[in-house]
């Protein structure tokens, strides 16, 4: 059985949110993604703030494929990224990115400058972008295999996290069970995660498509699709 080892809090990662000491503004990037998976991303700020514009600059390897809390007609795709001139809720911007699926582990920075008559703040955060790749180094064969003298050897070349399918026949005698460490590990993480959606969802109650996007994400993580079958890969 293959483990692996989930971060911990004292792992030397960034934080999915980030902010500037001297600003108000908070960022939610993730700090690493698989590539051709698709990557949220939203701002929050006071309502207080406001701002003439937002500009957006992504690497070639990323483009935005949807935004949240602004009409179609307040945004417009530049050479480097995206513009957002007006959000329909102040203190909002969502956007969903789309990144190629390349095999090679790319470092991309992702930029955003938030311009108004009082001056411009600038954030710029790297996204890690990896598919990693797997390895079988036993030979394969046809016949039955004894999993306990004959083991199957699985190597995972490159970092990041790989999905690895194992079916057996309806009679055979293989236990397949997740190891323990793993299934505590993600019953945290999601219970995390509705926490953090249940505080965004108090804040924007009132906020009716904002609330919608929150629903959608939080169903996404908490009730992720089966990735066993490929067309949900």
């Amino acid at each position: 059985m293959m483990k692996m080892k989930p971060r911990t809090t004292t792992d030397e990662v960034p934080e999915p949110l980030f902010k500037d000491k001297q600003s108000p503004i908070r960022i939610f990037l993730p700090f690493e993604a698989l590539r051709g998976e698709q990557i949220p991303c939203y701002a929050l700020w006071p309502s207080s703030e406001s701002f003439d514009r937002i500009e957006i600059s992504l690497p070639k390897e990323l483009e935005v494929v949807e935004t949240f809390n602004t009409e179609e007609k307040d945004w417009s795709r530049t050479d480097k990224g995206l513009t957002v001139r007006k959000v329909e809720q102040n203190g909002y911007l969502g956007m969903l990115l789309d990144s190629s699926s390349q095999s090679e582990l790319v470092k991309a920075n992702v930029g955003l400058r938030f311009v108004s008559s009082r001056g411009t703040r600038t954030f710029s955060r790297p996204i890690h972008l990896f598919r990693p790749t797997i390895q079988v180094l036993s030979h394969g064969r046809e016949e039955p295999v004894n999993i306990v003298d004959q083991p199957i050897v699985i190597r995972k070349d490159g970092p990041g996290t790989a999905l690895v399918n194992i079916a057996t026949e309806d009679d055979s005698q293989v236990v397949l069970r997740e190891p323990v460490e793993i299934a505590e590990f993600a019953k945290q993480f999601r219970q995390d995660v509705k926490t953090g959606i249940a505080e965004l969802k108090r804040r924007y109650q009132d906020n009716e498509s904002i609330f919608r996007v929150l629903e959608k994400v939080e169903r996404f993580i908490v009730e992720p699709p089966d990735l066993s079958h490929p067309d949900d890969v």
